[in-house]
């Protein structure tokens, strides 16, 4: 039978952080340097230096600045000319008749206010693709609330005249 194993006692560490002998004698190694951004004032190599002051930099050498540039399907960066419906009306219609009369078609009404605001969006930034994509999306989830919620309504209606008519035929 072999002998069971057991592990050391545990022993908190004397001192607080950082403890004795950390970091190792030796660390870092002679001649290291840190890779990364040059220092402030050291320009890169094989880069001149920034001439601050002139036209097109800035005055200030600690100001930072970027350039971003927006590419579009058309390339224009505009609004198109002709966007596609986004359906918007319709889908707030079909919320707020949801929200009233039937619950059943709010979720797809829902989804079909957000593809007209994407539809939307789209149709700002000059995306014509995406805009025709998020546009029918809309117009599919429209019909789709618009059914549930007539169903919904329907069936409500129904139940509001069955019970009507039972209660009356009771009372008589």
């Amino acid at each position: 039978m072999e002998k069971e194993q057991v592990p050391p006692q545990y022993s908190p560490p004397q001192g607080g952080y950082p403890q004795q002998g950390y970091p190792p004698q030796g660390f870092p190694p002679q001649g290291f340097q840190q890779q990364g951004y040059p220092q402030q004032g050291f320009p890169q190599q094989g880069f001149p230096p920034p001439q601050y002051g002139q036209p097109g930099m800035p005055q200030n050498p600690n100001y930072v600045f970027s350039t971003t540039t927006m590419v579009t399907p058309n390339g224009t960066g505009r609004p198109m000319g002709n966007p596609p419906p986004d359906y918007m009306g319709w889908s707030i219609f079909n919320l707020i008749f949801g929200v009233l009369f039937s619950y059943i078609g709010i979720c797809v009404a829902y989804i079909a206010l957000t593809n007209s605001k994407q539809s939307r969006f789209f149709s700002q930034i000059g995306d014509e693709v995406m805009a025709h994509s998020h546009s029918q999306n809309a117009r599919n989830a429209n019909i789709g609330a618009t059914a549930l919620n007539l169903i919904g309504a329907g069936a409500a209606i129904g139940i509001i005249v069955y019970y009507t008519s039972v209660l009356n035929s009771l009372n008589y």
